[in-house]
């Protein structure tokens, strides 16, 4: 069974995202997880937050986290 689940952060209100990226708790070699998607969240042309979806094959409990640089503007 291969699961996957969407985040999503926002910027702080008058702020503008400039990147984005998403990492993992664990990085075993026999561990499958994913990033299926990483983007910007757009709304009316500006770049607000980030969204990214994260997929595991594995049993456990692993945190995916998804991470957003903001800037003033």
């Amino acid at each position: 069974l291969y699961l996957t689940r969407a985040i999503q952060i926002r910027c702080e209100s008058g702020e503008r995202a400039i990147a984005g990226g998403t990492s993992w708790s664990s990085d075993a070699n026999e561990e499958e997880l994913i990033t299926v998607y990483s983007h910007p969240v757009v709304e009316n042309g500006k770049p607000v937050g980030w969204r990214a979806r994260g997929g595991s094959d594995i049993a456990t409990d692993r945190v995916f986290t998804v991470e957003v640089l903001c800037a003033q503007g």
